[in-house]
C-alpha cells in the first residue's frame, strides 16, 4: 500500500471540529478516511498520482447529521403524493386534490396535504364538514389528508368506509374520532386512530427503491452525510439494505425501529426486534434503535403538559378535571419496564415527547433502566420541546440527548396555534436549547421531514438555533428569544453531537486523523456572515468516504461563490 494519499486538500479554511485542532489549512485522505490536518505532515504525503486540490480559501467542514428525518416518507412525499405547501389556502389545497383525482385511476387511494385548522374553520363556514367537502371532490376515490403535524388526518367516505375506523372506534381515545353534532363521524382523526388509514398507503419495493435514491441524493444536496432514521417499519429496513448493497446508499443511517406508533397497528416484541436488528444490519445501515411514542403534538391536544391548555384542557374536560397523565400514551410503569428491557437488548430508544410531563416520564423511565444496569446506552428524548425545571440537570445525570426540530418549533405555521392553545409565555418557553446546553446536556439536531416542514433544509433550522427567528421572514416574531445560541454551538449539534447520539463518535463528526473523510464544502465561511444569512448556505460538494457524492456545476458554483 502506498504511503502517500489519494486526495490532497490545500489552501481550505477547515473547521475541524476536533477540539484539539479546531481549524486547519490543508487536508490529506487516502482510503476513504483523513490521514492527516497537519499542513507539514499533509506536504510529504504528496506522490506523483496524488490529486491535489485547491480549496481557493472556501469553507470545509464535517458533513452534518439530520438525527430524526423520516427519510423514505419524505422522498414519497415528493414522489407520489399532492402536497400543496404550508401556505396553501383552502382553494389551493381543493384544487391539488382536485388535480391528483383527475390523474389516478378510481378506487386508488389519494393522500397529501397539508391542512390546518384555518381549513377546517373555513369548511365549517361553508356549511361542511370535512367528510362531506372531500366527499364532493370524489366519491370515487378513498381520499386521506394529512395536517401540518402528520398526527392527525381528513378522510372522505370512502376512506372512512374501507379503514373501517367507526367498527373499531372503542379501541381508540374517544377524542382521537371526531364526529358532528348527530354523532356522525366528521372525517377528522388523531393519533392512534389514522392507523387503519395508513395501512392502505403502501408502496412496492420499486417505488421504495426509487424513493430512496431520491432521498439519499437530496441530503447530499444540502451536506448531510448521516441520518436517523426515526420510525422505521419492516419495509424501511428493507429498503436501506437494498439500497446499501446496490452502493445507493452512501449515507450513514441509523434506524430505529417503531416498536409501536400511532401509524401502525403493529405492536412489536422485544425479540421480534432483535431478529430484525440482525436481519437488515448492513455496511452503513445500522437498525440498532427503538423508537416509542410518549404523547402526541400540542396543536391537537394530544401533547401531555403538567398545566392544562387554555383556554380550555384537551379532551374536553373541565381545567379543573385535567389529568395530564391521561395524555400519556405509555403508563410510566410500563414505559419503565420497556426501558429496562429495551436497554438491556442494546437498542438506543428514540421517545417522541412534546409536553414537560412527557419529557419527565421519559427521563423517569431511563432512571429506573440506569439502576437496574446501567448499560451508557445514550437514550433520547425526541424533540425535546417543552422542558421543566426540574429536569434540566436530569439530561447530564441520565446521560440522555436531548433531540430539537428547530424548523417546526420556531415561528412556522403552527406558531399562531401554539401561541392560542398554550399561551404566550409557555408557548415562548419552547425548545429551551440554551438552558440544556448551560446545563451539560448532549443536544442534536432532527429536521422531522414531512413532518411539519417542507424539505429537509438543515441550514434553515440551524440560522433558527442561533436567531429563534425564522430566517426567510415567512413568519413574524420570535420564539424565545434568550434561548439562542452561538454559531460554535450549533455547529457542534450538526456534527459531534449527532456522530455521538449514532454511537459513532470514533468515526465521524469531526476531520482527524483516522476518522472516515464525510466532508462538505460551502459558498461561504459560516462564521463571517450574519446568521439569519446561513439559511442561504449552497453546498458546493460533498464526500462520502472521501468520495465526491455530489457537487454544483461549475457554472454555479461562480454564482454562488462569495
Amino acid at each position: 500500500m502506498s504511503k502517500f494519499a489519494e486526495q490532497i486538500y490545500l489552501n481550505g479554511r477547515i473547521n475541524t471540529q476536533n477540539p484539539d485542532a479546531p481549524w486547519a489549512e490543508s487536508m490529506a485522505v487516502r482510503n476513504g478516511k483523513i490521514l492527516s490536518l497537519n499542513k507539514e505532515e499533509v506536504s510529504q504525503l504528496t506522490g506523483s498520482s496524488t490529486e491535489v486540490i485547491d480549496l481557493q480559501g472556501k469553507f470545509l467542514m464535517p458533513g452534518l447529521i439530520d438525527c430524526h428525518v423520516h427519510g423514505l416518507w419524505g422522498a414519497r412525499q415528493e414522489a407520489y403524493e399532492c402536497f400543496v405547501g404550508y401556505e396553501a389556502t383552502l382553494e389551493q389545497l381543493l384544487a391539488g386534490v382536485k388535480a391528483k383525482v383527475e390523474s389516478t385511476g378510481a378506487t386508488i387511494w389519494i393522500s397529501g396535504g397539508p391542512w390546518n385548522t384555518g381549513h377546517i374553520a373555513a369548511i365549517q363556514e361553508l356549511g361542511e364538514t370535512p367528510r362531506e367537502w372531500l366527499d364532493s371532490i370524489s366519491d370515487q376515490h378513498p381520499i386521506c389528508l394529512y395536517d401540518t403535524t402528520k398526527h392527525s388526518m381528513l378522510a372522505n367516505s370512502m376512506a372512512l368506509d374501507l379503514s373501517e375506523v367507526e367498527t373499531f372506534s372503542h379501541l381508540y381515545n374517544q377524542s382521537f374520532i371526531e364526529r358532528d353534532a348527530k354523532g356522525k363521524l366528521n372525517g377528522i382523526v388523531h393519533e392512534d386512530a389514522t392507523g387503519p388509514f395508513r395501512q392502505f398507503l403502501s408502496y412496492d419495493m420499486s417505488q421504495m427503491l426509487a424513493a430512496g435514491k431520491h432521498l439519499v441524493t437530496t441530503l447530499h444536496r444540502y451536506g448531510i452525510t448521516a441520518m436517523k432514521e426515526p420510525m422505521a417499519f419492516r419495509q424501511d429496513l428493507e429498503t436501506y439494505q437494498k439500497l446499501d448493497h446496490s452502493k445507493i446508499l452512501k449515507l450513514h443511517v441509523f434506524s430505529h425501529i417503531a416498536r409501536s406508533s400511532p401509524l401502525s397497528t403493529v405492536s412489536l416484541s422485544v425479540a421480534e426486534m432483535t431478529l430484525m436488528r440482525d436481519q437488515y444490519r448492513s455496511k452503513n445501515h445500522y437498525p440498532d434503535g427503538c423508537k416509542l411514542f410518549l404523547d402526541g403534538v400540542a396543536p391537537s391536544r394530544t401533547a401531555a403538559f403538567f398545566d392544562p391548555y387554555v383556554p380550555c384542557c384537551c379532551v374536553g374536560e373541565a381545567v379543573d378535571q385535567y389529568d395530564a397523565e391521561k395524555l400519556l400514551r405509555i403508563s410510566p410503569k410500563d414505559l419503565a419496564n420497556q426501558l429496562v428491557e429495551l436497554d438491556e437488548a442494546g437498542f438506543t430508544v428514540k421517545m417522541h415527547a412534546v409536553g414537560d410531563c412527557a419529557v419527565n416520564a421519559g427521563l423517569t423511565s431511563i432512571s429506573v433502566a440506569r439502576s437496574t444496569k446501567n448499560s451508557g446506552i445514550k437514550h433520547e428524548i425526541a424533540h425535546t420541546a417543552f422542558v421543566s425545571d426540574e429536569d434540566f440537570p436530569r439530561f447530564k445525570q441520565l446521560g440522555v440527548v436531548a433531540e430539537v426540530s428547530p424548523k417546526i418549533w420556531f415561528p412556522t405555521a403552527i406558531t399562531a396555534v401554539q401561541r392560542e392553545i398554550l399561551g404566550l409565555e409557555r408557548a415562548n418557553r419552547c425548545h429551551p436549547i440554551r438552558t440544556l446546553l448551560e446545563h451539560g446536556t448532549l443536544v442534536t439536531y432532527g429536521s422531522d421531514w414531512p413532518a411539519a416542514v417542507p424539505d429537509a433544509d438543515p441550514w434553515i433550522g440551524m440560522a433558527g438555533m442561533i436567531t429563534r427567528e425564522h430566517p426567510k421572514g415567512l413568519y413574524p416574531g420570535h420564539v424565545g428569544y434568550d434561548q439562542g445560541i452561538n454559531l460554535d454551538q450549533a455547529i457542534a449539534i450538526f456534527t459531534c453531537n449527532g456522530a455521538t447520539a449514532m454511537r459513532m463518535e470514533d468515526r465521524i463528526g469531526q476531520l482527524k486523523s483516522g476518522f472516515q473523510a464525510d466532508f462538505i464544502v460551502l459558498n461561504h465561511h459560516l462564521d463571517k456572515i450574519p446568521p439569519n444569512t446561513i439559511a442561504d448556505t449552497k453546498v458546493l460538494a460533498t464526500y462520502f468516504a472521501g468520495e465526491c457524492v455530489y457537487s454544483l456545476l461549475e457554472t454555479e458554483i461562480a454564482e454562488t461563490v462569495n
